[in-house]
């Protein structure tokens, strides 16, 4: 790759040449974009939504959901959400793909 095809987020720093990183036209990376994206998102909505999903699906089956996870730190999070704060009982699907 040519020096001249290597783009920096002018908000990041990070680099056209990162897997998976895009640079606009505006000189912003894909991740910057999502932040500012999910800013404008109505959270409070979202949480309802998943409550109501939660509500007409739960059942007194063994696990009430299927949780892909990789073992970082989103996927810790979230399985720590859905047990303490949504006490739901999960089954964990862990992926050794992105090890």
């Amino acid at each position: 790759m040519s020096i001249k095809n290597i783009f920096w987020c002018k908000s990041c720093l990070n680099m056209s040449t990162r897997p998976r990183i895009e640079i606009d036209k505006n000189g912003n990376c894909n991740a910057c974009n999502w932040v500012e994206e999910k800013k404008t998102l109505d959270w409070s909505k979202r949480e309802q939504e998943l409550k109501k999903i939660i509500k007409d699906t739960k059942s007194s089956s063994t696990y009430d959901c299927i949780v892909p996870v990789s073992g970082g730190k989103d996927g810790t999070f979230v399985t720590h959400q859905l047990k303490n704060i949504y006490n739901l009982k999960y089954n964990l699907k862990i992926s050794l793909h992105n090890c």
